[in-house]
């Protein structure tokens, strides 16, 4: 389904069950860990969307604060990317997985659309934030 989207996994969601639930649905996906070897835990968010921008990746966290932080909301901008984030961060590898898979429909269409976006996933929503740049 997921044919022409990779997602770039964020360490906020683990290296280990939101990927593998994710890969088994047939979704492409880059795991932070994986990508910066050596080095992840090092990683700023402006350099890990810059680079998921420039391979094209939409990007997958759990961070909610990025859109009021505005060195990670530019980067989110400049880079171009459609990032997904969960509302909640509490949330156990498998209930994470299964927001995602939930809203696999409102992702497909969402990632068709020009960038750069922010859609905020609940386990009953999914809903975009109409302009990221005014935040």
């Amino acid at each position: 389904m997921y044919g022409r989207t990779t997602f770039f996994v964020d360490r906020s969601l683990g290296r280990r069950i939101v990927p593998l639930l994710l890969r088994e649905a047939g979704w492409s996906i880059e795991i932070h860990d994986e990508v910066f070897v050596g080095r992840a835990e090092s990683v700023s968010d402006e350099e890990w969307l810059t680079l998921a921008g420039g391979e094209g990746w939409a990007v997958l966290m759990k961070d909610t604060r990025i859109r009021y932080r505005s060195s990670e909301r530019q980067a989110l901008i400049a880079a171009r990317v459609h990032a997904f984030c969960l509302t909640r961060g509490d949330l156990a590898g498998p209930q994470a997985a299964s927001v995602f898979l939930r809203h696999q429909p409102y992702i497909e269409a969402a990632v068709r659309r020009p960038t750069p976006s922010l859609h905020l996933l609940s386990q009953n929503e999914a809903r975009d934030i109409d302009d990221i740049r005014e935040r």
